[in-house]
Order: structure tokens, then C-alpha cells, then sequence
């Protein structure tokens, strides 16, 4: 059976909650960056080089999940697929 014969099931996540900043600047430093959130209520996040090997930028989302992982999100991703609680 070939790949493109059947649609592929679809999943959706089981009630999955983030917790997520819109990126507003990032500065390079010594092992890693800082990201600092265009919310100016919360501080700047210091993040290491794994984190930074997901090339993120401005605009996009710091995002941790519930298991502690911390994920960059493009922006306009993230704005389809994530509602504010």
C-alpha cells in the first residue's frame, strides 16, 4: 500500500498546557543568550547553547513544556495553535 493511498490519522494533544513568552530581543553572550520577553512584567531569561541551536528570534515564542523542555516557536506557529488560558 503506497503512503499516498490512505489520509494519515491525526492526533491532538491530551489536554497539553504551556507556559510561553513572545520573544522581543535576544543578546549573545558566554554559553548561551539572553532573551528578553516583549512583556516587560517579566524578567530576562537567560538560555544555553542547546537551547540556542533552534535559531530563535525575535517574534518568536520561548516555550516550556509541562515536562520542564524548553522549545523555540515561531511565532506565527505558535499564534495558530496555542490560546491564551
Amino acid at each position: 500500500m503506497s503512503p499516498d493511498s490512505a489520509e494519515m490519522p491525526k492526533y491532538a494533544p491530551r489536554q497539553v498546557v504551556v507556559r510561553a513568552l513572545k520573544i522581543g530581543k535576544i543578546v549573545m553572550c558566554d554559553g548561551g543568550a539572553t532573551i528578553t520577553p516583549t512583556d516587560e512584567r517579566f524578567a530576562p531569561i537567560g538560555v544555553n547553547t542547546e537551547y540556542m541551536r533552534q535559531k530563535p528570534c525575535a517574534g518568536g515564542y520561548y516555550v516550556v513544556k509541562a515536562n520542564g523542555h524548553k522549545v523555540f516557536v515561531e511565532g506565527e506557529e505558535f499564534e495558530a495553535e496555542w490560546l491564551l488560558l
